[in-house]
């Protein structure tokens, strides 16, 4: 038997290291498919080192460093005729899914009647509250994950295309429609996850993406002097989304200076590091609060351009809008 496993990045590979299965082999999935163009043409992987390249550069992302990262280890999936077992492992955050279904649509389209696929995918209903990801889990809560891993039957493989069909499309109809349903056979954690990506998009109420708007409310009443006192709130709060701390500032960021300014500066004033090391003052400027509590809307500030799936948010294209609970 050789077995490959699908880690869900670098950090759920370090305690894998450490357990019984550390001689297996591993491929680490560092890319981020809830970001970024997914559309589907020749150029795909090209599209996608572009935009982390552009959108990561000031932590020192580049296309060399994505192709080292990312498509030097996706090659291992070019070897899948070498494989008896393949074990992903990917939770129950927005960020996990998207890269599950991403995968499981793309295994769909391959020859693998020698490969039996099972999935690892704990979530907070079966960890508990306080559970805060793989990557923080010892070797002995790897070796038991493992041991409760499920199947992956062909049937879910074709239900991953049809899912990953709705991410994909150029409107999210589909999507509000289907986590209005019941839940979505074979993927328990999805809707949730659905629902998180459609709070991306810009609210009827004041222009805001549910995101930025947890970072503001956040500013707003604790107070914070650092950027961590932003983040961990936030990963409390909202751990459906599986964002990290990179991604975190780059939100921010598109609302500075208009809406918050650190140090009465803008974000963009601080590169790499400087921005996890800022102590100083984080405020939401007045124009920001009245967008905050919905006496402005964003959206008259500055269109989007953002791509949220398979919808390229931008101008004289259709303004998507979600309506928050």
């Amino acid at each position: 038997m050789k077995p490959l496993h699908i880690l869900n990045g670098d950090g759920t590979a370090a305690p894998f290291s450490e357990s019984k299965l550390a001689d297996n082999e591993t491929l680490i999935w560092r890319e981020v498919m809830m970001e970024g163009p997914v559309t589907d043409n020749k150029d795909f992987w090209k599209y996608r080192g572009l935009y982390f390249a552009k959108s990561f550069k000031r932590y020192g992302e580049s296309a060399s460093s994505y192709f080292k990262k990312v498509i030097q280890e996706k090659v291992k999936l070019d070897k899948l005729s070498e494989y008896t077992h393949l074990t992903l492992w990917f939770e129950y955050d927005l960020f996990c899914q998207i890269n599950l279904i991403y995968l499981l649509n793309w295994l769909a389209q391959q020859d693998i009647s020698q490969l039996e696929i099972s999935l690892v995918s704990p979530g907070k209903e079966q960890e508990g509250t306080n559970f805060r990801g793989m990557g923080v889990g010892s070797a002995e809560q790897i070796e038991r994950w493992y041991q409760q891993r499920t199947p992956v039957p062909k049937v879910m493989l074709l239900k991953a295309q049809e899912l990953w069909g709705f991410y994909t499309s150029s409107s999210p109809e589909k999507l509000g429609t289907l986590i209005g349903e019941s839940e979505i056979d074979y993927f328990p954690h999805l809707k949730k996850a659905f629902a998180a990506h459609l709070s991306r998009f810009p609210s009827f109420k004041n222009g805001l993406n549910a995101v930025e708007q947890a970072l503001l409310d956040i500013i707003a009443t604790e107070k914070p002097t650092k950027f961590g006192q932003i983040f961990e709130p936030f990963w409390a709060k909202h751990p459906v989304y599986g964002l990290g701390d990179a991604q975190l500032v780059n939100c921010l960021e598109k609302l500075s200076p208009m809406i918050v300014t650190f140090n009465q500066a803008s974000i963009k004033a601080y590169k790499g590091e400087q921005i996890f090391q800022f102590e100083g003052e984080i405020e939401i400027t007045t124009l920001g609060e009245q967008v905050r509590i919905g006496n402005r809307d964003w959206i008259d500030y500055g269109y989007p351009n953002v791509w949220l799936g398979g919808v390229h948010l931008v101008e004289r294209k259709p303004l998507y809008r979600w309506e928050p609970d």
